[in-house]
Parts: structure tokens; C-alpha cells; sequence
């Protein structure tokens, strides 16, 4: 095996240019240059125009322009999968690409005899073998990584599909586009590993059938020889909760006033891991009066779903909801309720007598008629009074003693504290107040799949594509703005917006502006940070036909 280099056989001088419209230049040169040049970036040195780089680019845009007959991009780990339509309508060209290691492995398939053929480049001994742009192509969503080759890459797009046909804009912007992946490979920042004067190592019919040459994740196209790896789900982390499946044995029946405050999941909920274990835990301990989880925390950033988990304990756990949303301000009367007077309406005279009634908290009520609580934001709470009074109603047999005397912690009462992580004017949860849950949760944005399949059940939005590529963005964005000190947060929240605003035909990048990163962050130096993890870690803004 060789490494790639400047006399490669690939891009060697000595082969003219083949793929149109670049086919009709005399000359390969262009007084042009990438940032990786020696000479020092665009416009101060020379490149060469390389023809397997061109053709793989145009591919690489048919491809994500949907004309599904010219093949497929496909990763599986470290690896990415390419099929491609040959000249002959009977060969597909199949390649198999580890970017860690450089190595690859090809075929010609014959469809019709259902054969696999070696995959000839050609080289100084075969100068009839294939130029090798599949190679290219396999690399592209990597070197579309780098900043330069990715804007160059749209610029480039944008310009062919407004003229139509070759003029200096497009010559200059391809041949510095081939000297970014030229020399990058040379550097060995783009791994490639390619035998000298011997076919690729050949991909086996028998490879296809078992699936060792296959994909788990769609980039671009279509495929029709290379099959995708069903991915077989635990059976024990089953993402669905059935109707009834942990509905807790209570202490006693409730009226249908409670039965009516049970919630009512919308058809957008899905359950993620951390629902199905805070519900499997709660259901295994309940009738464990030493080790009942009646206590609980989930903590996380805004929009990591911390109310929507306290509401679907509600009604996978069959107890009512009701809840309480802690200030700084917060007083004893808040929590244990308030003597008030009340005018006796009954009394028809001018003088009517005034009677003080007591009138339980949220938090009393739960307490004593056994609720699911939730109680949101108790970091915020600045008088140590009102954290002793929830320390103790969080003991197992917790009490509250109120104007009205002394209660008891109703057998079915839940309490779920959610609150957010180092946001301003929150302290860390009073040691004391920790110390008495029993199950925690760090709450991030949900898994991956879960927001997709979230996503287009709220907004009926089914470009499974789009949405993916939206969800990848809001990914990055959140470990950008953690990483990175900034204190916003991309959530589930600005992905249903932010979807909504596409579906109804506002532009993805300018929307993702107003929807997402100016509720993360107004600073102009924080929204560039943002701008390129976006760029550097999605495949987002590669321009492609919008499809609604």
C-alpha cells in the first residue's frame, strides 16, 4: 500500500481533463491557490485542475440534488459506503472507505450476472483503469469538514446552476477547491491508501449478502445493491411504555376531580430511556416501604424536557399532576398555606361577619391527598426558613406542621424537583434537600432519534432528511454553547420553532438565526463560535435543492 501523493497516477499532469465542461481547456493550470498552499492561500499560487476531484464534485451534487440514479452515500462507524452508476448501465461501482486508516475496498458489481470485478486504477502499468473519482467522493462529506472546501463547495454549486456553463468564476473556484483536497491529502490531514499498480482490494458478492459492506446511516442518494444494517433494539430498553405498564397500586381510589388531573400525553410525546427507567425504578420499589423512590431530581438546561418528564411520570404512574414554581422571594405562607378572611355571603345585612379560612399550598395539597408534585426551581429560594419546611415534607414519613396542625406524607405522594444547571440567580440544591431523593437524572436534550421522531410528530413536518439535519444542528449547538462558556441553550423548544418557521417557508439559515442562536446568544463573537460548529460539524448549509 502507498500513501497518495504529488505524482500520483490520480491527478497526474500527463492526463488531460474529461469531465465537462472543464473538458474544453487547454490547460489544467490556474494561478489560484487553497489556504494549504506554501505559497500562502487563494490567489498567490498555482493549482492544477484534477479531473477525478471535478467529477466526483458534480456527482457528489447530482447526488444531493435527489437524481437517485446515480448512487448512494452511506457511514458505518468510521467507515462511509459509496455506490455508484458506472458508464455502463449494467456496473455499479461499489467502495468501501475507512477515513481513519485511508483504506479501501472496491468492485465493479455486475447486475445483470450478480458478479463482483476488480476495481482497476489506472497507473503508469495500466493507463486505461479508472480515474478513481468514487475515491473522492467516498472522502467528500469530510472534506467538506474544513471550512474553506465548504464554502468554496456551495459558491461553486450556486454558480454552475445559475450559468450553466464554464466561465473564470467557476474555473477558479474548482481548481482552488482540488488544491484544498490535494494538499490536505498530501498532509495527511484526508487518509488515503491505494496499492501500487494492483487493483483495490475486491469486495466479494458474499460481502454484500452478509452485510459486512453496508450502511447504518443514509448521507445522501439512494442505494440498490448495498443494504442498510437493521439495527436489532434491545428487547430490555424497548422506547414504548404500554398502556397501564406502571401504573402504581395506590392507597386508595381516586374521585374523578383526581382522575381528571391525571395528564394527558399529546400525540407528538415519545418516550425516551430515562422515562422508561424513572418508571421501571419507582414501580419496583412502590410496595418497598424501606425502599420506596418517592423522591426525585432531574436536573438539566432549559428545554432538556424536565417538566415534559414530571408530566409523563403523571400519567404512566396514574396519580394526578399538580405543581409549584419556586421564587426568590418565597416565604413560609407560600408553602404551608395562609389564614385569610372570607365574608360570609349568606349574611344579607350591611354588617356581615368576616371568618378567617385556611387555604392549603399546592405543595400541602399534594402532600396530603397524595399527588405527583412538581416543584420547579427550589435553587432559586433565598430564605432558609422555607428550605427547611420542604426538607422535612421530603422525609419518607415526613410531616408539615401547619396553622391548622400537624400532617402527615400521604403514602402516594410524589415530589419531582426539576431545575436547571448554573443559570443566574440558581445555587447549588441545599446539601440537605439532595440528600433526601432518591433517584437523579441529568437531564440533556433527549437521545437523537427521540427528538427526530419528537419533532415530526408536533409539527407534521415528515422531510426526515431536513428534520435530521436540523436535530444535528441543535446537537452541536448545544455541546458548542456548554464547551464554549456561553450561557443559552439549544433545545427541544427552539427545534419545534424553528421547524415550524422552514415548514412555512422561511429560509434554514436565516431562521436558524431568530429561532434558535439569538436565544442562545446576542454577542457577535459567541454567535461566530456558534456559526462554525454549525458549519465544521453538520452538513446542513451544503446547499441542496429544498425539498417541502
Amino acid at each position: 500500500m502507498r500513501k497518495i501523493s504529488s505524482i500520483s497516477s490520480l491527478w497526474g499532469r500527463e492526463y488531460g481533463l474529461e469531465e465537462k465542461p472543464f473538458d474544453i481547456l487547454k490547460s489544467k493550470n490556474v494561478n489560484t491557490s487553497s489556504k494549504y498552499s506554501p505559497d500562502g492561500g487563494f490567489g498567490k499560487g498555482q493549482s492544477i485542475l484534477i479531473d477525478p476531484i471535478i467529477k466526483a464534485t458534480h456527482k457528489y451534487i447530482d447526488i444531493l440534488d435527489n437524481k437517485s440514479h446515480i448512487g448512494a452515500i452511506g457511514s458505518i462507524e468510521d467507515s462511509i459506503c459509496v455506490e455508484l452508476q458506472s458508464k455502463s448501465e449494467d456496473i455499479r461501482q461499489i467502495l468501501f472507505y475507512n477515513k481513519v486508516s485511508g483504506r479501501c475496498l472496491a468492485c465493479d458489481y455486475d447486475t445483470k450476472n450478480n458478479t463482483c470485478n476488480e476495481y482497476k486504477l489506472r497507473s503508469t502499468r495500466n493507463p486505461k483503469g479508472k480515474k478513481g473519482s468514487i475515491l473522492f467522493l467516498a472522502m467528500m462529506n469530510q472534506i467538506l469538514e474544513d471550512n474553506e472546501a465548504l464554502s468554496i463547495f456551495n459558491e461553486y454549486k450556486l454558480h454552475i446552476e445559475e450559468i450553466k456553463n464554464l466561465d473564470e468564476v467557476a474555473i477558479k473556484l474548482m481548481a482552488t477547491f482540488c488544491d484544498n483536497v490535494y494538499r490536505r491529502i498530501l498532509k495527511e490531514d484526508i487518509k488515503l491508501l491505494i496499492p501500487e499498480s494492483l487493483p483495490l482490494e475486491k469486495i466479494n458478492v458474499e460481502d454484500l449478502d452478509n452485510k459486512k459492506i453496508a450502511y447504518t446511516k443514509l448521507l445522501a442518494g439512494k442505494f440498490k445493491i448495498v443494504k442498510e444494517i437493521e439495527e436489532k433494539k434491545k428487547q430490555t430498553e424497548s422506547l414504548t411504555i404500554h398502556p397501564g405498564e406502571f401504573v402504581l397500586n395506590l392507597s386508595r381510589e381516586l374521585t374523578e376531580y383526581e382522575k381528571n388531573q391525571i395528564i394527558k400525553l399529546p400525540d407528538s410525546h415519545r418516550v425516551s430511556k430515562i422515562e422508561r427507567r424513572i418508571c421501571k425504578e419507582i414501580k419496583r420499589n412502590w410496595d418497598n416501604s424501606e425502599m420506596k423512590i418517592v423522591n426525585i431530581l432531574l436536573e438539566g438546561d432549559s428545554g432538556s424536557g424536565k417538566t415534559q418528564m414530571a408530566k409523563a411520570l403523571s400519567h404512566n404512574l396514574g396519580l394526578p399532576y399538580t405543581k409549584i414554581t419556586c421564587f426568590s422571594d418565597m416565604d413560609k405562607s407560600d408553602v404551608l398555606g395562609s389564614i385569610l378572611p372570607v365574608a360570609d355571603n349568606e349574611n344579607n345585612s350591611y354588617d356581615k361577619e368576616i371568618e378567617y379560612k385556611y387555604f392549603p399550598s399546592e405543595i400541602v395539597k399534594a402532600f396530603t391527598e397524595g399527588y405527583l408534585l412538581e416543584i420547579q426551581e427550589p435553587t432559586v429560594i433565598r430564605d432558609s426558613a422555607v428550605l427547611m419546611i420542604l426538607n422535612s415534607a421530603l422525609e419518607s414519613d415526613g410531616t408539615i406542621n401547619l396553622p391548622t396542625g400537624v400532617v402527615h406524607r400521604h403514602p402516594d405522594f410524589i415530589a419531582v424537583i426539576t431545575t436547571n444547571r448554573n443559570y443566574i440567580g440558581c445555587r447549588p440544591l441545599n446539601e440537605a434537600l439532595r440528600d433526601r431523593i432518591q433517584h437523579s437524572e441529568k437531564m440533556d436534550l433527549p437521545e437523537r432519534e427521540v427528538m427526530i421522531e419528537r419533532a415530526i410528530a408536533k409539527t407534521g413536518f415528515d422531510n426526515v432528511e431536513l428534520v435530521t439535519k436540523l436535530v444535528d444542528a441543535i446537537i452541536v449547538l448545544d455541546e458548542c454553547a456548554t464547551t464554549n462558556a456561553i450561557h443559552g441553550v439549544a433545545g427541544m423548544r427552539s427545534l419545534f420553532f424553528w421547524l415550524e418557521a422552514i415548514k412555512n417557508g422561511e429560509d434554514i439559515r436565516e431562521s436558524m438565526y431568530y429561532k434558535v442562536i439569538y436565544k442562545i446568544t446576542t454577542n457577535p463573537d459567541e454567535i461566530r463560535i456558534l456559526e462554525e460548529a454549525v458549519e465544521n460539524n453538520t452538513s446542513l448549509f451544503i446547499e441542496t435543492q429544498r425539498r417541502r
